[in-house]
């Protein structure tokens, strides 16, 4: 009975060592530059749009944002800041 307690508590010991073990470090993420809003935003359109989704848009994969929202939508106020894609 004891061997299988020590057993028990050793693995469980072991599960709590690997759970605290250092993460691998995350990959730098790439910078945008500072004024890309204007980028996003097309010339005839008041929405603002991800640049991988305008780049799906103009290869004919999604229809424009305009028929992509809904006629009454939602908008929340920033509170912060606005956040980079």
């Amino acid at each position: 009975m004891k061997k299988i307690l020590w057993i028990g508590l050793l693995t469980l010991s072991l599960f709590a060592l690997a759970a605290c073990g250092a993460a691998a470090p995350a990959a730098p993420a790439e910078e945008m530059p500072a004024d890309t809003s204007e980028a996003m935003m097309d010339d005839d359109s008041q929405f603002g749009e991800a640049p991988m989704l305008a780049a799906r848009v103009a290869a004919g994969e999604l229809p424009p944002v305009e028929e992509r929202l809904p006629k009454d939508y939602v908008t929340i106020p920033v509170v912060n800041e606005i956040g980079q894609y």
